[in-house]
């Protein structure tokens, strides 16, 4: 066995494991049938192409299929899923392969232009994901036609959220220079109360002011608008390392609230928009 190819099935294997973990930590933040606040696996998909290029596209298919199996048990959902999974490998490996053929490094966010086509190809390929998952909810007649728009709609926040959430992140991560940020970021919080308070401190009382208000005072989701104070001010002090980071901790955090609460009164759109 050549050593591409190894690396081609190393690859592969890692990246079908961290999807199918990420597809069932996503269901812990379901805000409605079928529907999460954010959907991380595109996100990976995504990232997977846009490093090693179009080769990665049938693995994002073998990923997405394998994470639904539990949907395949009952044998009527088989059509479906295949599909299903299909259209998600389609609009994320494809996106992120033609970023990839233009030598576009998107996972750089350390330059402006790398982000600003991160976030095109976000927009773009979560609306052909969810337009792709309306038609074939609507062929199989899964949920009522009615409906079908809203789902759309959840469907592609949901998964866009995930991207502009996760994908940011694991750039940091994967790029070495803003990696040793992050880390120095990390010990700068835990030696210095300054950076704790404006990276960890100001954004959980953020969110906990938004979700009072909230809650108390029923769907005022334009309280949203608050959040843009601490990423301002991390963004201002610890540039784009801190945006990330408090970006990452107002969203996790908010979607863990809501998700625990009853949304009797909050059209699951206004929720995903936290």
């Amino acid at each position: 066995m050549g050593a591409n190819l190894r690396s081609y099935l190393k690859t592969s294997g890692l990246f079908v494991f961290g999807f199918w973990v990420l597809w069932h930590l996503s269901l812990f933040f379901e805000i409605g049938p079928n529907v999460s606040a954010f959907y991380i696996p595109p996100a990976l998909s995504l990232a997977l192409t846009c490093v090693y290029g179009w080769r990665y596209i049938p693995i994002i298919y073998l990923a997405a299929f394998v994470s639904s199996a539990p949907d395949l048990l009952g044998g009527e959902f088989t059509p479906f899923s295949t599909i299903h999974s299909g259209v998600h490998a389609l609009a994320y490996g494809v996106a992120g392969a033609f970023l990839h053929s233009r030598k576009i490094q998107v996972l750089n966010i350390d330059q402006q232009q790398n982000a600003a086509w991160l976030i095109g190809a976000g927009i773009t390929s979560s609306f052909i994901s969810a337009l792709g998952a309306g038609l074939i909810f609507s062929y199989y007649d899964l949920i009522p036609q009615q409906f079908i728009k809203s789902l759309v709609a959840g469907f592609w926040m949901g998964d866009l959220a995930g991207i502009l959430l996760v994908l940011p992140l694991f750039a940091v991560l994967y790029t070495p220079n803003l990696r040793a940020r992050l880390i120095t970021c990390i010990g700068s919080c835990i030696q210095s109360f300054k950076p704790f308070f404006v990276l960890l401190g100001l954004p959980a009382i953020t969110v906990l002011a938004i979700y009072l208000i909230v809650m108390g005072y029923g769907g005022h989701y334009i309280t949203v608008v608050f959040t843009f104070l601490p990423i301002a001010i991390a963004g201002t002090m610890y540039g784009i390392i801190g945006s990330v980071v408090v970006v990452f901790i107002c969203s996790v955090s908010l979607a863990i609230l809501f998700s625990l609460t009853t949304f009797a009164d909050l059209p699951l759109e206004s929720i995903q928009a936290f």
